[in-house]
């Protein structure tokens, strides 16, 4: 029988590789999985609020960003979005997802042929969790019907490269811009809406700005 001979730091030196190796395959492994549920958990708080709510098909949106600081020091937005949808059921409840923005008057809800619309009797702000405003009616929708809600509200612009964001920086000259990144679970930030993954809605938007400022844009400007 040949006996194989192994020095005590050859064995040692083994181990702590294979050590390290497991321990590099953890710490992957838990970031990997860290990022899924996070992914998961975003999805879930913008796209699956209730069952029940409604159908977007087409917006009418308005944004104002302020290039200066308000009285308390802040950067804010103001902007108003009529959202044309379709009641997928009866129900005297509308939801929809907002993230970080408040009303700054009573939303309104109209029907596309002229008869009568429930009134909205009250609203109940939205959850950290859920990120749901939820529409109390004071008579059910009818299944299938269209209807149109407007929403005006306000919001700040952080330095967060999120949502609707605005950041400074000096090239010849100091320069403010304000962006605007639009995933699917940033659109709330934005303006008031029902973030559908699977929604086709059609998206008409218009930006008021000063007259010395540029606005670029990746989409077809209809007029400016």
């Amino acid at each position: 029988m040949v006996k194989c001979r192994f020095s005590t730091m050859c064995i040692i030196c083994t181990v702590v590789s294979i050590l390290s190796v497991s321990i590099i395959i953890g710490l992957w492994t838990f970031q990997f999985l860290s990022f899924s549920n996070q992914t998961r958990s975003q999805t879930a708080g913008s796209d699956s609020c209730h069952p029940e709510h409604p159908l977007p098909v087409s917006y009418d949106i308005t944004l104002w960003p302020r290039l200066k600081a308000n009285a308390e020091g802040l950067y804010i937005f103001t902007g108003n979005s009529s959202m044309v949808f379709e009641s997928v059921k009866e129900t005297d409840l509308i939801l929809i997802h907002v993230d970080k923005l408040n009303l700054t008057s009573e939303a309104t809800l109209s029907t596309l042929t002229g008869s009568p619309a429930p009134s909205i009797t009250s609203t109940s702000k939205a959850t950290r969790k859920s990120q749901c405003l939820t529409f109390h009616l004071s008579e059910k929708l009818k299944a299938g019907e269209r209807y149109k809600l407007h929403t005006e509200f306000v919001g700040e612009l952080p330095e967060d490269l999120a949502r609707f964001y605005m950041h400074e920086h000096e090239h010849g000259a100091k320069k403010t811009v304000v962006s605007q990144s639009t995933p699917h679970t940033h659109t709330p930030g934005i303006f008031l809406c029902c973030n559908k993954q699977k929604s086709k809605a059609v998206f008409h938007m218009r930006l008021l700005q000063e007259r010395e400022t540029t606005t670029i844009s990746n989409t077809q400007q209809i007029s400016v």
